[in-house]
């Protein structure tokens, strides 16, 4: 069972710490377990095989998860980013006097 657990840090802050949740996971995992059954294939032993891809999946599942979160995340930098320089008032140009 998944819980969400929220609590705030700077808005500056959040670049990095999306950058450490996706340090997280090793994308190695899945790409050996898909490997390793191609080989057990190769041996003629489908049955040894398929737990091995159906671990596979749930790894590429759990990295499909993560980065789903991740780009949440990230568009709501995006949006409130924007939203911050649309209500910046622009400054002024001051003429050359040349």
């Amino acid at each position: 069972m998944d819980v969400r657990i929220a609590y705030g840090i700077d808005i500056k802050e959040v670049p990095d710490k999306i950058a450490e949740m996706l340090n997280r996971f090793d994308t190695a995992q899945a790409a050996d377990l898909v490997y390793l059954a191609s080989q057990v294939l190769k041996l003629s032993s489908p049955q040894l095989a398929e737990p091995l891809l159906d671990q596979a999946r749930i790894k590429l599942a759990e990295l499909d998860k993560m980065l789903n979160d991740s780009q949440m995340i990230l568009k709501g930098l995006i949006n409130t980013l924007e939203a911050e320089e649309v209500q910046q008032p622009a400054t002024p140009e001051v003429p050359n006097a040349d």
